[in-house]
Parts: structure tokens; sequence; C-alpha cells
């Protein structure tokens, strides 16, 4: 019943048929009215139309991409299907190397694998890595036990389908995606490479940019990716707009000069499925036409965005029954950010499977990222709200890589990103204290409570406890070292203060003269003994034994007995007897 039910399935109502008038839609909508608005607006000038234009293309280009990403990630998961597929993997990494089970499982795991090339006609080759990166399985043979577990590509594939592009040796594009058993536990990673033809069949320019008009791919590595007239790919290209996309995915559009130095405009994008830049470009020379030759471009870019949406449709389509579409759609729709979305297939074949194994994986998925988001929150306002400087920055001369909002304040810097822009040597006071730091970080691997003297903004020395843990690059230099700082000036000046009183007080003890314990004077002249035996006159002795000076002059009972005749009351000697007659 169902076999006659899909028979009489109308051409029009087919998922092939709306799917690739769904893309045509997509691909001529944006065109029909970006038409109409150059129009309407073409005395606004050229150059705005071109830019316009380029960010169409570039859109386009991002469309395309992007479907031929998911359709290499759902043509490579169907490498896992199959009743015992997870038993043959587990043998072929986890069995004794040339025991007859692996031997059988990779024979088995191997037919499938070139008849899945033969059917798809995407991949140049398969092959299957263990959990350390060692290649188990390969359909050419000469690659297995290679080594990828420092490659980009076999680490995001541990955790989650991706595609990355490889430009080491020979370019190409690597699909891959994690092994993973009921019980969740990954056995491995399933690879395929997938060779430019297909990348470049997509980003081929469109008719109607004109002779100069070029759209290209570069990796992080600022390979290009894409070959260009004149130009094989696997070259280094460099220019700001490139480094933007690369360094802050950043995405725009304008007039600058392209990594040949020729003046261009273009648009340009990050792509974060494959981590490329794209680049759509013209140069300037060409922006002098007309509205009408504008929109005779756009309409040659219509017809080659018509044409690639065809082919992009048929890829997705093709060989892809109502359950994977759907499968496809949900995974669309959670790269987008929406992980909320499941696969709505209901069936208790390897299709059903692998929908549950989906919606599992996914459920896992937000739970992580849920779990992600709190701690970054967590952390990001901890670091911003707290009163110490934390910050991590390179070694040598040194540049800030990150620091929070109260680092900028110690050094007097309204904002963070203006203090990245000052060398970590040029806040240190003495250049010498940079180098005993670097080398005590080097030597230890760590500085803890280093006081240092450093410069603010405005010239201004404050003191500061640094500590701070390094990251030793692959040849043993200092790669980046995290650290906190704390502004201490007020507790240096304070230490200062106290250690100035202490030394004065020392000083005064130290020339300070007392008398103490029991003198021995004599009871009849009133000496007194010293240390030595020798007898001397009390005022005589309390000088040389303290800070005190005598001045001599006669109390009153004395001058009574010593001027019997006399008082003390007059400046001139008088007689208290009165006069005889």
């Amino acid at each position: 019943m169902a076999e006659r039910e899909s028979a009489t399935i109308s051409l029009f109502s087919s998922i092939r048929t709306r799917l690739i008038l769904a893309f045509v839609l997509i691909a001529l909508l944006p065109m029909a009215v970006i038409s109409a608005v150059l129009a309407v607006s073409g005395s606004k000038g050229a150059q705005a139309q071109f830019l316009t234009q380029l960010e169409t293309v570039a859109g386009l280009k991002d469309v395309a991409l992007s479907t031929w990403a998911s359709t290499l990630k759902a043509e490579l998961g169907n490498g896992l299907i199959g009743e015992n597929t997870l038993q043959l993997v587990s043998a072929l990494v986890e069995k004794t190397p040339d025991s007859r089970d692996q031997q059988a499982a990779h024979s088995a795991l191997l037919g499938r694998f070139r008849q899945l090339m033969a059917q798809t006609q995407l991949f140049e080759e398969m092959f299957l890595m263990d959990r350390n990166g060692w290649v188990a399985l390969s359909t050419e043979p000469a690659h297995e036990g290679r080594m990828f577990a420092d490659k980009p590509f076999f680490l995001r594939g541990l955790k989650g389908p991706v595609i990355h592009p490889s430009s080491s040796g020979q370019i190409a594009i690597i699909a891959a995606r994690p092994i993973v058993d009921d019980s969740g536990r990954v056995l491995g990673v399933l690879a395929g490479r997938v060779g430019l033809g297909q990348f470049t069949e997509i980003m081929r320019v469109p008719t109607g940019l004109g002779r100069t008009g070029i759209t290209y791919l570069v990796d992080a590595n600022y390979t290009l990716l894409t070959p260009l007239p004149g130009i094989e790919p696997g070259g280094k290209v460099d220019s700001y707009e490139i480094r933007e996309v690369l360094e802050k995915q950043a995405e725009g559009s304008g007039a600058y000069k392209d990594f040949r130095g020729v003046p261009v405009i273009g648009a340009y994008r990050w792509l974060p499925e494959l981590e490329v830049a794209l680049m759509a470009e013209q140069e300037q020379s060409e922006s002098g036409r007309n509205v009408s030759v504008m929109l005779a471009i756009n309409a040659s870019v219509a017809l080659a965005a018509l044409l690639i949406a065809t082919i992009a449709s048929l890829i997705v389509t093709r060989g892809i029954a109502a359950p994977l579409a759907e499968l496809s759609d949900a995974a669309a729709q959670i790269a987008a950010g929406n992980l909320g979305a499941i696969a709505e297939v209901q069936r208790k074949d390897e299709l059903g499977a692998l929908a549950r194994t989906f919606n599992f994986m996914t459920d896992e998925l937000r739970r992580t990222m849920s779990g992600l988001r709190k701690s970054e929150e967590k952390y990001r306002t901890l670091v911003d709200n707290v009163n110490i400087g934390i910050y991590r920055n390179t070694g040598g001369q040194g540049m800030f890589l990150q620091a929070n909002p109260a680092l900028a304040k110690i050094f007097g810097y309204d904002t963070v990103e203006e203090l990245r822009e000052v060398a970590v040597a040029e806040l240190y006071v003495d250049p010498e204290d940079r180098e005993r730091f670097l080398e005590e970080a080097k030597r230890s691997g760590f500085v803890k409570d280093r006081k240092v003297a450093l410069k603010k903004k405005d010239g201004t020395t404050i003191w500061c406890s640094v500590s701070a843990t390094v990251q030793y690059g692959e040849y043993g230099e200092i790669e980046w070292m995290d650290g906190v700082l704390e502004d201490v000036t007020e507790r240096k000046q304070a230490e200062e203060e106290r250690e100035r009183l202490l030394r004065d007080l020392t000083e005064a003890v130290a020339t300070a003269k007392t008398l103490s314990g029991m003198l021995p004077i004599c009871a009849s002249c009133k000496r007194i003994r010293d240390d030595k035996g020798y007898w001397e006159q009390v005022d005589v002795y309390v000088s040389e034994h303290s800070e005190a000076e005598f001045s001599h002059g006669v109390c009153p009972e004395c001058f009574k007995k010593l001027y019997p005749g006399y008082s003390m009351e007059n400046s001139k000697m008088k007689t208290d007897k009165k006069d005889t007659t």
C-alpha cells in the first residue's frame, strides 16, 4: 500500500521538487528585491550598488557552502548506519591488533565505506581513527597507522560533527564526527576527505561580476583554499580585511586594498561552520559603470545563483528520503542556534535509531551549553567586578591578550582596549625589573607576590604586587602568562614610614645616655665612685653619664654659710648688721 502511495506522488509534490523550488526562490527573491532597490536608488552611486551586489554574492556563497557542509555531515553519518556498526567499530579499535575479530571488523567497515563513497561521489577518502588519533582504517591503505591526535578536525570531531579545511600538505576539506556507543562513550572519530573540486565549483565567480570580480576562501593560517585567475590554492594571502575576519570574526564591506595591493570594492564575512574567511571583491576600476550595467550584472548573478541553488538542492536531496530530510532540518536548526529542535522521526529501523541517537546528543548539547553559559557568566562577573587586576600577556616586551577593567583602572586607562595598545615592558619604571621578572618566571614557571615599581598612564609611579603562572610554548619559550596584580602603593608607603620611624627610634636609643641602678656616694663630701674606682664630683659624673649639663651657682642656705655678712637680695652686697654709733 505504501509503495502504491509513493508511486502516485506527482513531480511537483515531491520533497525534492519542493526543496529545489525553495532554494530557487531563496536565491531569486533577494536578487529581485536588490534589483528593485537599485533601480529606485541608482542615483546614489555605482559604488554603493557594487557593495550591495558583492554582499549578495557573499550571502549566496554562504548559503551554498552551508548547504554543502550539511550534506557532507549527513552523508558521513550514513557511514555509521547499520545494525552492528558500533560492534564492528569497537572490535576494530579495542580488540587485539591483527586478531580475527579485528580483521573481520576491518574488512566489513572498509566495504561499507567504499560502497558509500561510490554511491555519494563526495569523498575521496574515508578513514576511522581511534580515541587517540591513530588511523585504524582507511580506504587508502597506505594511510593506515597515521597519527592525527593534534589535528583540529580530530579534536573537534571528538565532540561533534565538524567540517574543517586542511592546508597541511595537500589542501583538502575534512568532514569528521564522533562515533559514540549506546552508553555515550566515544569509540573514535569517522572522517572523510573531500577534494577541492566541489569546493571550487561552488566558489566559481557568477557571470556578471565583471572581468575583475573574484570570490575566494582563506583559512585560519592565511592559506588560499580556492583558485583565482593566475593564482593556485595553497599560497599565503594577507590584507587588513582578511585579518579582521580571521582574528575578530568580523563581517562588513567597503573599499579597500586586497592582498595584492589592488584597490577593490569587497564584501567579507566569517563562516563559522567551516572556520574560514569568505571574500567577494571587484576592482574599483570597474565600479564606474551605470545603473543599467549594474542591473544586468544583477540579472547575471541571479542566473548564476539559480544554477548554484539548483545544484545545491540536487546534492542535498539526492538519495535522501523524508526521515533524513527531517533529520537534516533539525540539524540545520541546531547549527543555527536553536538547541530546542528535535528530529521528529518515528521509525524502528536504522533511521529511527539514528534519530534517537541524534536527539540524545542534542539533549546533551543543550545541557552542556546551559552549563557553559552559566559558568562563563559567573566567571566574567567575578573577573569584571574584582578589585585586583587580572590579565594574560605574552612574554618578551609583552602585549596584553586579555585584561579586566580593574587592571585598566589601576594604570589609569579608560578602557581595556586602550591598555592593550601598550607594551607591558613600557609599564615598568626600571626595565631591568622586567628582565628579572621574566627570568624568574621562565626558571620557576611562576612568580609570587613580587613587588615592582610600575608607571600609570600619566607617568605616576605605583608599587604593585604581581603573581603570575607561565604557559610554555613548543620550544620552551614563554607563550603567555596568566597573572594577578594589586596596587600596594599605600601599603608600601606605610611600610617605608614604619621603617623610617624604627630607624629614627633605633638611632635615638643608641645615642641616649641614662643613669640607673645603685650609685656609691660619699656620705661626707658627696662624691660618686665611678666604675674604675675613682671618686668624682656629682656634677662631673652626671654630665659624663647623661645628656644633662650643669650651671654653677650658690643656694640661699650655702650663701649664708659662706657669706654670713651679706644678703642675696641686692646686686651689691650689703651688711645685715645695723650701724652702731
